[in-house]
């Protein structure tokens, strides 16, 4: 099994993110995904690293289509509850 981080899920997201599209901090969680211009590599580098780092297996349109990294932070935290009570 995977060992979920410790970590909050929003700040690991943000840390995430910030990796992925080269930016100094992370985003701001009201901040537009989209407008980091994160490749469709770096949204599949973010799945694999959702999957080892965090235990939680995420539909890639999920990750293409949150507005916010709030909004994608409440999504997998859903996600996340649904598998636990599987």
């Amino acid at each position: 099994m995977t060992k979920r981080s410790a970590q909050p899920l929003t700040d690991w997201l943000g840390e995430a993110i910030a990796t992925l599209a080269r930016v100094p901090e992370p985003p701001s969680p009201t901040t537009d995904l989209r407008a980091l211009g994160l490749t469709s590599l770096a949204m599949v580098t973010l799945q694999y690293r959702l999957m080892i780092e965090q235990g939680l297996t995420v539909p890639i349109d999920e990750l293409i289509t949150a507005p916010s990294l709030a909004a994608l932070a409440q999504r997998l935290e859903t996600l996340r509850q649904t598998e636990d009570a599987a």
